[in-house]
């Protein structure tokens, strides 16, 4: 071979070599804007699950404040019915001794209850 088709054959190489590395740097490129596109989607995924987490902890702590303050308003609920009732057997008992009576159950003298059982209802 010849020194100018020696070099005519280098030559065709050289450009065969570019010609794939030109290709396999365009590929690159490709793989490489995918890549990109893919973890920008994947950015916008997590803020948008971290945007849904935090608004179900918000609702998750409301529930419990709420739950707070439905726990305490029956605990008062019970703590007042408790007062009215005591205040209600403290009055009973002050018009009781106000007026004599000794027991909240009524006597019926013998020989009454006949008569009180004899009467018509009305």
């Amino acid at each position: 071979m010849s020194g100018e088709e020696e070099l005519h054959s280098r030559l065709e190489q050289a450009k065969a070599s570019l010609s794939a590395a030109w290709r396999a740097s365009k590929e690159s490129a490709k793989a490489l804007k995918r890549s990109q596109d893919d973890n920008e989607a994947l950015r916008i995924e997590l803020s948008e699950a971290k945007s849904r987490e935090e608004a179900t902890d918000a609702r998750l702590h409301e529930a419990e404040d709420e739950t707070t303050q439905l726990r305490g308003r029956e605990k008062l609920e019970t703590e007042y019915q408790k007062q009215v009732d005591e205040m209600y057997l403290f009055d009973y008992r002050c018009c009781m001794k106000k007026h004599g009576i000794k027991r909240d159950v009524p006597s019926i003298p013998p020989g009454e209850e006949e008569k009180l059982h004899r009467k018509p209802s009305q």
